[in-house]
């Protein structure tokens, strides 16, 4: 009897002793893995905020350099019209005249960009994507006859069709290393 009782005594013992390490084993890997996980959080918000930072870099460039091109090529539209089929009387397309001036001293020889056609509170109706490879002289407006494709089941094709050039605000946004001086 006595030996069963210094036996489980001991047993007791052991097994409080491995016990008490085993949590301390444990609330280190659990410290540990805390402090891993902080620094990979610290890490990840410094990586961030570096991409942030590079982001609006490249992006107040690319508005610099939209701002420079725009200064030396501008792009108008002053007239307005609908194309109808001649068989079914229907919109076929939107006719656009479109005037390019070159205000530089040097010839543009080709440039691509998006006119973004918006309503009177400016919001955005339609873009349309505008590619020009004709050379533009220094100092010259060049004028041209455009289309867009008409859809009559779309609503910003309905609306551009029926809306009064004089109620649209155009804005011309040129593509970033796209106009060849």
């Amino acid at each position: 009897f006595s030996s069963r009782r210094r036996h489980t005594r001991l047993q007791g013992d052991w097994s409080s002793d491995v016990c008490s390490s085993d949590l301390e084993e444990q609330r280190k890997f659990v410290a540990d893995s805390k402090a891993r996980e902080a620094e990979e959080k610290r890490h990840k918000e410094i990586e961030e905020a570096e991409n942030k930072r590079k982001a609006e870099a490249v992006k107040a460039e690319d508005d610099k350099k939209r701002a420079e091109l725009t200064s030396v090529l501008s792009v108008t539209i002053y007239e307005k019209g609908i194309v109808k089929s001649e068989f079914s009387g229907m919109i076929e397309a939107i006719s656009l005249s479109i005037a390019y001036e070159n205000k530089s001293s040097e010839e543009i020889r080709g440039f691509k960009g998006t006119i973004i056609f918006k309503d009177l509170f400016g919001d955005v109706i339609r873009e349309a994507r505008l590619k020009e490879d004709e050379v533009i002289a220094p100092h010259v407006v060049q004028r041209k006859k455009k289309s867009l494709d008409y859809n009559q089941f779309m609503e910003r094709d309905k609306k551009i069709a029926s809306t009064d050039l004089k109620n649209i605000k155009i804005e011309w946004k040129p593509e970033i290393g796209r106009a060849h001086i």
